[in-house]
């Protein structure tokens, strides 16, 4: 082993134990997402029957028209991104999930980079070892 491949595998480890590479949490709050490819009736459906048996979400609407999620994590809970994403593709096998963004109470939410910011705070890692509040 090469000494690149030693340093690289070292700072993969480190990653690793710190959490670095956890999924991200999200913290109560309403939160909307995109679904892609688009949905047809049925599958809007499917996602919200599938969703319905994730406890920490409630308010879970599919809307196939624009093709997104909205739903809010309950006061007081947590739930893992790749949760939310795993009982999507389980509902829909062809349907990914993107990141959930948070909407700001009493607006209506917009898509873009400016969607990012608003969810700054409300994802966290879901590691409770690194002590880190980072968001990436």
């Amino acid at each position: 082993m090469n000494i690149k491949t030693y340093i690289a595998a070292l700072t993969l480890a480190a990653f690793t134990a710190a959490g670095a590479f956890a999924a991200p949490e999200l913290t109560a709050g309403k939160y909307q997402a995109r679904i892609s490819p688009t949905v047809d009736s049925q599958t809007a459906k499917n996602i919200k029957k599938g969703l319905d048996a994730v406890q920490q979400i409630n308010s879970i609407k599919v809307d196939e028209k624009e093709s997104t999620l909205s739903f809010a994590v309950k006061d007081g809970e947590s739930v893992d991104l790749a949760q939310l994403q795993d009982a999507v593709k389980a509902a829909a096998p062809d349907a990914r999930l993107s990141s959930p963004q948070m909407q700001e109470t009493g607006s209506k939410s917009t898509s873009g980079a400016s969607g990012s910011n608003r969810a700054s705070g409300a994802m966290k890692s879901s590691s409770k070892n690194t002590g880190s509040n980072s968001n990436y």
